[in-house]
Formats: structure tokens, C-alpha cells, sequence
């Protein structure tokens, strides 16, 4: 479950940002979008950096991915875009204030890749009791084993006969289903 989360918080997948340069739109890689860049975001685009809202056109903006709301909310001027959320209707111009690993999705990719077990209780007495459980399987490998052998008419008789190699195969299907899976 942990990796599949993982896996949804890489959120910025557009290779490419609109931004206004030199009074003209132009499209750059994620990696030269800076600071005070001045984001065009259109219907469809995926929000490159974190930014404040300059002019807006009926801008409605995903941000299911980042909050889990799974409406898409309205924008105005003055409000806050963060990145990896996706532009689902209307166009705005915005200013990136964090880009890079100040980001709001980095962040939170960050802080998840930081997940570890935590010890507990429950968590300790399961690990002590498959190892326990390990440890008695070696016993009852032999145990089947022996039955096997004594099965096909004895150690002798199955080693002689080559009906060894069936009463091993049988003892260690049997084994196998007892291996503890967690």
C-alpha cells in the first residue's frame, strides 16, 4: 500500500511549463522554471510550481492529487496554485513563489519517502511467533520426510528404488504451505 502511494505522490509528470519571457509566452523544461517566472496556465496544464494568481479567466483548478478534494476549486486573483495540481477549465496568468524542492508536491513526495515501521506491540509478538513458527518447521521437514520414506517401504527400499526423489517432493509440498508468508 505504502509503494502505491509512493507511486501517486511522483505528481509532476508535464515535461513542459508556459512562461512569460521578455513579454512573449514561451515553452521551457520544469527544471528552468525560477522564481518570479510568470506561469500561463491553461486548461489541461499541469501547475509546474507553486504560484500566486496575477489574472485569471474562470480558472477551476484539480488539486486531487495534493489534498484529496475531489472537486475541483475555483481560483482568483490573489490565491495560492500548487504545483502538480492540474488547470480544469479557464486560464490565468500566475508567479511562481517556490519552485524545485521548495515545492508544495515536493514536499510532500519528501516527507512521504520518510516512512518507516513503527514498533509496536502487536508488531514484535507477530515477528516472535513466525520465528517461532520457523523454527519448528525444521523439525517437521524431518518428520515428513521420515513418514515419506517409511511410506514407500523405508530409507532402504526408496534409495535403492529411486522413490526417494517422490517422497521428497511430497514432504516438501507438504512443508512448503506451512511457511509463514509475513
Amino acid at each position: 500500500r505504502s509503494k502505491r502511494a509512493l507511486d501517486r505522490v511522483a505528481i509532476l509528470n508535464q515535461p513542459r511549463a508556459r512562461v512569460l519571457r521578455d513579454g512573449s509566452a514561451i515553452d521551457v523544461d520544469l527544471s528552468a522554471v525560477v522564481l518570479d517566472d510568470v506561469l500561463v496556465l491553461r486548461a489541461g496544464d499541469q501547475v509546474p510550481a507553486d504560484a500566486i494568481v496575477l489574472q485569471v479567466n474562470g480558472l477551476e483548478v484539480d488539486e486531487s492529487l495534493l489534498t484529496g478534494e475531489s472537486d475541483a476549486v475555483e481560483k482568483g486573483p490573489q490565491d495560492v496554485v500548487l504545483s502538480g495540481s492540474s488547470v480544469v477549465a479557464g486560464n490565468a496568468l500566475a508567479r511562481t513563489i517556490r519552485v524545485g524542492v521548495e515545492s508544495y508536491s515536493t514536499a510532500i513526495t519528501l516527507e512521504a519517502r520518510r516512512f518507516s515501521l513503527v514498533s509496536s506491540e502487536l508488531r514484535s509478538s507477530l515477528a516472535r511467533i513466525i520465528k517461532w513458527i520457523t523454527w519448528a518447521l525444521i523439525p517437521l521437514m524431518l518428520i515428513a520426510l521420515n513418514g515419506q520414506m517409511q511410506a514407500v517401504g523405508g530409507w532402504q527400499h526408496a534409495i535403492n528404488n529411486g522413490e526417494w526423489v517422490h517422497a521428497a517432493v511430497a514432504s516438501i509440498a507438504s512443508i512448503i504451505s506451512m511457511i509463514p508468508q509475513g
